[in-house]
């Protein structure tokens, strides 16, 4: 099976200023990766590359071996949190629904069978029940868990998420990765974050972004001091568990 991801020497560049630089990497079917980075490390920039939002200056992007304006129906795509207007009212269900206007064509109306969609992708993103509450009533995790539903209700073959556990508590993003992990078993997950923790059980790889690509692969190998350093800076240290499956980083402050 092709490749989910291929980046061969991808570079972003706005006004003279390289917000990505000489990107390669290949990321499996089938896979979570987790796209670690400080803030402006191109992160969200990557992304954007991805679903074709954002042309590379240069190097080649393919993904499931085709170009991104090509492969829109085949990516899902969770934003960073967003805030539902007051003056927009929409429920859950119709907002899920909008993920499935792609597959419609023009002025063609929502099927029996895009409903049906609609309602199992809010069941299995937990929300079941909810179709029919208004959004601006929803909590900071359950509004990210119907963006989830709108991106899956197409049945991607490559989801991405923009800090998609911002803003919500420790359960709900524990509860977020336990269904990334099983959905990673039908499409290739890639999750942006500059919060190291979420490393757990599940993730199969890491990227370690910071303009370049400081690393990439098993996060046991990709998450080492160096990797954090070139990243973050300063002195950082990192520490595994045994009785907890995740990662963290601490920082050491002389005295």
């Amino acid at each position: 099976m092709k490749s989910a991801v291929e980046c061969r020497n991808v570079s972003v560049v706005y006004n003279n200023h390289a917000i990505l630089e000489d990107i390669t990497v290949t990321l499996a079917p089938s896979s979570l990766t987790i796209v670690f980075g400080p803030n402006g490390a191109g992160k969200t920039t990557f992304l954007n590359v991805l679903i074709g939002a954002t042309s590379p200056s240069q190097g080649e992007v393919l993904i499931c071996g085709e170009a991104p304006s090509k492969a829109r129906r085949r990516i899902g795509y969770v934003p960073q949190k967003i805030s539902p207007s007051p003056y927009f009212p929409i429920t859950a269900h119709k907002a899920v629904l909008m993920g499935r206007y792609g597959r419609l064509g023009l002025f063609k109306r929502p099927s029996t069978k895009d409903h049906e969609e609609a309602e199992a992708a809010l069941v299995e993103v937990g929300l079941e029940g909810l179709g029919e509450k208004p959004i601006q009533e929803l909590s900071g995790g359950q509004l990210q868990r119907v963006l989830l539903a709108r991106a899956l209700v197409g049945h991607p073959d490559l989801l991405l998420l923009d800090e998609a556990t911002s803003g919500v508590d420790v359960g709900a993003r524990e509860s977020l990765f336990a269904l990334l992990t099983r959905l990673k078993e039908r499409m290739a997950v890639v999750f942006v974050t500059h919060d190291v923790s979420v490393v757990g059980v599940g993730v199969d790889a890491v990227m370690c972004l910071n303009r370049r690509l400081v690393s990439h692969g098993k996060p046991e190998v990709a998450l080492n001091d160096k990797a954090l350093q070139c990243m973050y800076g300063g002195n950082v240290a990192l520490f595994s568990h045994c009785h907890t499956p995740h990662v963290h980083v601490q920082e050491h402050k002389e005295v």
